[in-house]
């Protein structure tokens, strides 16, 4: 059994402050990046941006329009896709 990690997307507003954030578990830093990317395609009308943490440690931070498609979330598993609609 792969244990998880515990990861926290923080939603950044027009100008890069915090207004909202989420702790999420994911297997490692790929699949957190693919949710925090999925979940801020979702939010994009309402949000600026976000940055993706695991504990202390900022991942990344981008305040650029998302770039994940539609697709993105097709390929998600079943499993993933249920905490991205469940995060948003």
């Amino acid at each position: 059994m792969r244990a998880f990690q515990h990861f926290s997307i923080v939603l950044l507003d027009n100008v890069g402050r915090a207004c909202a954030d989420e702790v999420f578990a994911a297997p490692g830093y790929v699949q957190a990046a693919d949710t925090a990317a999925v979940l801020y395609e979702a939010c994009s009308d309402v949000i600026g941006g976000y940055e993706l943490w695991c504990g202390r440690e900022r991942l990344l931070r981008t305040m650029l329009p998302p770039v994940a498609t539609g697709d993105e979330f097709q390929r998600l598993t079943e499993e993933h896709q249920e905490q991205v609609v469940a995060l948003e």
